[in-house]
């Protein structure tokens, strides 16, 4: 049985500063997606992926 521990503050603030910063990643992704005329799906799956990968990283480093 795996018992919950609680987040230290220090864990928090690498939590909420990762966060923002994804944030503001796909805010980046959201504005080329709108203001390009000329964007393709290959594009679209190219910067999306950027952000998967992100969140993927995020959680192998954070367990």
């Amino acid at each position: 049985m795996r018992v919950a521990r609680k987040v230290s503050e220090l864990r928090k603030d690498y939590i909420a500063s990762y966060l923002r910063s994804q944030i503001f990643q796909l805010q980046c992704v959201l504005k080329n997606i709108e203001d390009s005329d000329n964007l393709n799906e290959k594009q679209v799956q190219e910067l999306l992926n950027k952000v998967r990968r992100g969140f993927y990283q995020f959680r192998t480093s954070y367990n």
